[in-house]
């Protein structure tokens, strides 16, 4: 695991957003740590809250299978997005789920064809997409924030018998608070879980 600086984090994740139709912005490349964010959190508000709420320390690091199986959809009511399509919360309970009911179409907000077709297009040569991560103080794992569909649609490829291959993520991680002891400062990568 890596540190780095938020303004790289930031900018994959603006450059995964850019690539959407439905999203107009321009990032040029010189712009200050504060007018990414700005950027970041005009585009995802909800998805990108956390940097607001909370001082983060970034990483660039690797999510093997064991981390990959246990991550988490992104956070949110219980009952609605990600989490009702998921029944225990991760990534890989949303791809059962799918798979299980046969899901189909569009719901909750996720484009579930969409899934589907990406993860029909995962070969064992398939380029792995960054994704970014959030681990709370109070979480033991961390949620996808960035890239919940192409999650699922990784692990609905595993669960179809596809490889996995360890992944390069972005991480952020709550960082400690004044109220925290060293002892009790979580460590980023899960691995104590």
């Amino acid at each position: 695991m890596e540190s780095v600086e938020l303004d790289e984090a930031v900018r994959n994740w603006l450059r995964r957003e850019h690539r959407k139709p439905y999203r107009e912005f321009t990032v040029h490349g010189g712009e200050r740590d504060w007018e990414l964010v700005g950027n970041l959190l005009c585009q995802c508000p909800f998805q990108a809250s956390f940097l607001w709420r909370y001082p983060v320390e970034w990483y660039r690091t690797e999510l093997t299978e064991p981390e990959f199986r246990r991550l988490r959809v992104i956070g949110g009511p219980p009952d609605e997005s990600w989490r009702a399509l998921s029944p225990d919360g991760t990534i890989l309970g949303a791809a059962k789920r799918i798979r299980a009911d046969g899901l189909a179409g569009v719901r909750e907000g996720i484009d579930i064809d969409y899934i589907r077709r990406r993860a029909a297009a995962l070969g064992d040569d398939a380029e792995a997409e960054r994704l970014t991560l959030f681990r709370s103080p109070d979480a033991a794992v961390p949620s996808v924030v960035d890239g919940n569909h192409y999650a699922t649609a990784r692990a609905l490829s595993l669960l179809d018998g596809g490889r996995y291959d360890s992944q390069p993520v972005y991480l952020a991680v709550a960082a400690q608070t004044s109220e925290q002891g060293a002892a009790d400062r979580p460590d980023p990568s899960g691995a104590s879980d």
